[in-house]
């Protein structure tokens, strides 16, 4: 039976370590593992080949997303033992694996996390979140080139009863913190080429709230498409694509 441990799934896609815990020491482990690597070995075939080949060898083997109707994007496992060949290797692949990829981050009134949902061959599903961008390593982040993001607004009766806190107005700030907190990441991401926001179902519609939560949206550059989804308006996304 195929495991749906969450940790398997963390080591494919290189997570970051527990802030604190050996960062310090990254880099001198990689230069050592990579010393022996090399120590009694011979030079790898692979890099005997073109690099188009040898990406295209990288985009089959290692994890990538799926997009699948009434689920949304899934990760499909892959092997990333490749990555443990050799510094060049490693370096050329995790930024393919990172760069075809869609993260899709979700933005509450509590705070912004990475959905991490996997499909496995018995047709299971198992997902957890993840803080972000805390729990990636910025190295292998500033490779990403594809996000989607999911906005979760909530009324103020589920406010209330959620967070103790009531009122339109301070949910709606409170949600504008989180995604000007993102886009503080999002700005230090500058590879980030693709950008969807879908705003999650709400009771109520109110078009300045929302144009007061997508606002720090405006101000990220250097994006070559940005689509927007959900309970919006079109006269939003033409000033988000402005």
């Amino acid at each position: 039976m195929e495991s749906i441990s969450v940790y398997g799934y963390n080591q494919d896609l290189c997570i970051a370590p527990i802030p604190g815990v050996q960062q310090q020491n990254d880099m001198e482990t990689e230069a050592q593992s990579y010393h022996k690597l090399q120590e009694g070995t011979t030079a790898c075939p692979l890099l005997g080949l073109p690099l188009e080949l040898r990406v295209n060898i990288y985009s089959h083997l290692l994890p990538t997303t799926v997009e699948v109707e009434g689920k949304g994007v899934l990760w499909q496992r892959g092997n990333i033992k490749v990555l443990s060949t050799c510094k060049q290797i490693y370096h050329e692949a995790i930024k393919i694996m990172y760069e075809e990829a869609i993260f899709v981050i979700d933005v509450a009134w509590d705070g912004v996390t990475f959905a991490y949902q996997w499909l496995l061959s018995t047709g299971l599903m198992p997902k957890t979140t993840l803080a972000f961008p805390d729990s990636l390593a910025w190295r292998n982040l500033s490779c990403v080139k594809k996000l989607h993001v999911r906005i979760h607004q909530v009324d103020s009766y589920t406010g209330m009863m959620k967070y103790n806190y009531a009122g339109r107005d301070p949910l709606t700030a409170k949600l504008k913190e989180q995604v000007e907190t993102l886009c503080k990441s999002l700005k230090e991401m500058t590879r980030l080429r693709h950008l969807g926001v879908d705003l999650q179902k709400c009771p109520h519609d109110d078009p300045v709230a929302m144009s007061i939560i997508m606002q720090p949206f405006t101000r990220l550059r250097n994006l070559h498409k940005f689509t927007l989804s959900g309970n919006s308006n079109s006269d939003l996304l033409l000033k988000l694509q402005a």
